[in-house]
């Protein structure tokens, strides 16, 4: 089944005028391998570094919400709005009733033994800033954060598939974020 579980583009293309960051990662693992792992219930807690808790607040086959808590306490909802089996999906993240960004997962087929996984992020809009300090805040700030938050969570997919463990907490460095 490939279908998009609301249709939400209007809602999609707003949040992709926004700045986005990207990172992605070949893993030496099939599709149907990669896809299994990051669209099961709970699975930030196998394999995010970040990650204390990913609870499900609604999981079947026509909505997807759940709730990751970072090792720091700090708690996000997540909440899909697209949902490609064995491309991708999509999702709204952020504090319930505060600012939101947009995530994008995708997954491509390489061979069939190896898979990218790219993740896109259009963070919420930096507030109250002028033109020149948001473009700093940004660029100098928020892009190196996110970067590194990225490649610890592609990373983490890669070891727990590689290893069939749990990624410990802040396996790959600290993030003043979220640990």
């Amino acid at each position: 089944m490939n279908a998009v579980l609301v249709n939400n583009s209007e809602i999609i293309e707003s949040y992709k005028k926004r700045k986005s960051i990207s990172c992605s990662l070949r893993i030496n693992f099939n599709i149907g391998h990669l896809w299994e792992l990051i669209s099961s219930p709970g699975y930030l807690e196998k394999c995010h570094p970040f990650c204390k808790t990913n609870n499900v607040i609604d999981w079947d086959d026509k909505k997807h919400i759940d709730k990751i808590v970072y090792v720091n306490g700090i708690e996000y909802i997540r909440d899909f709005i697209d949902w490609n089996p064995k491309k991708g999906y999509s999702l709204i993240i952020g504090k319930k009733g505060g600012r939101q960004s947009y995530v994008s997962w995708e997954i491509k087929e390489i061979t069939s033994n190896r898979t990218e996984i790219k993740i896109t992020v259009y963070p919420h809009e930096l507030e109250n800033m002028g033109k020149f300090t948001k473009f700093l805040t940004f660029n100098f700030y928020v892009v190196p954060k996110l970067k590194f938050y990225l490649n610890c969570v592609l990373k983490g997919i890669d070891y727990y598939l590689k290893n069939n463990e749990e990624v410990p907490r802040n396996h790959f460095g600290k993030h003043s974020w979220f640990s």
